[in-house]
């Protein structure tokens, strides 16, 4: 659940620093969660991660190195998934295909 959002993020130029800033959470959990290296998490390191996800995901971070880090590995925006939480769900390919937009 968290791991696709954080990528996704990662694709629309949020570096893990900025969304460690702006959650609260470690740098480093933020890091294991997005390459999918955590098992577990408890509900109160999830839960701004959650929101900050809700609060980002139609906007553009400013990390260039980000969204080619994002690029290299296969993560997908937000606008790609119809269910990002279904982990069985495939991106829709023309769904996703616009240009993100560089940040202002």
């Amino acid at each position: 659940m968290l791991t696709r959002r954080l990528q996704a993020l990662a694709a629309m130029g949020w570096s893990a620093r900025e969304i460690a800033d702006r959650s609260g959470v470690s740098i480093f959990r933020i890091r294991e969660v997005r390459f999918g290296s955590a098992d577990s998490m408890y509900r109160s390191t999830a839960e701004p991660l959650l929101t900050l996800y809700e609060d980002l995901q139609d906007r553009v971070g400013g990390s260039e190195s980000t969204r080619r880090l994002a690029q290299r590995n296969g993560w997908l925006p937000p606008a790609a998934w119809d269910n990002i939480d279904n982990p069985d769900e495939k991106p829709r390919p023309k769904k996703w295909q616009r240009r993100i937009p560089d940040a202002a």
